[in-house]
């Protein structure tokens, strides 16, 4: 389950939670993922936008309760950006979420966006795949 909204309403995005059940337990996932893709404004540059997400994550993000990492991807061919994050928790994430527009180190960042781009996907991690395990 994905939900696509404008940057216009990320203050209004809540929260949801998709559990598994296994062994007639419910298991609440405890990993999310947020991917965000987007469009800059006109004037700024793929430099300038790596560097207003630069200040972003250091002076944000990674001061956040639960925060655990950023990737931000571009895409060429559509010109836009890809940011994928993950959070130790749908709660955390929500708060980080709440608090990043009053923040003035996101100042910079929701200024350089395009605001009818943006597209956000929230979802819990289900499995982890990768070399060894």
């Amino acid at each position: 389950v994905y939900i696509s909204i404008t940057v216009d309403f990320l203050l209004y995005l809540l929260f949801y939670f998709i559990y598994t059940i296994k062994k007639q337990e419910v298991v609440f996932m405890s990993i999310a993922t947020e991917v965000v893709m987007m469009r800059t404004g006109p004037n700024i540059t793929d430099d300038m936008f790596v560097n207003i997400v630069d200040v972003l994550e250091r002076e944000f993000h990674t001061k956040q309760t639960g925060f655990i990492n950023t990737e931000l991807l571009h895409d060429d061919e559509s010109e836009s950006w890809i940011m994928i994050q993950h959070w130790d928790s749908i709660e955390h994430l929500k708060a980080a979420s709440e608090k990043m527009f009053q923040d003035e180190n996101a100042t910079a960042f929701v200024k350089a966006l395009d605001p009818a781009s943006v597209k956000m996907s929230i979802a819990p991690q289900i499995k982890v795949w990768g070399k060894g395990q």
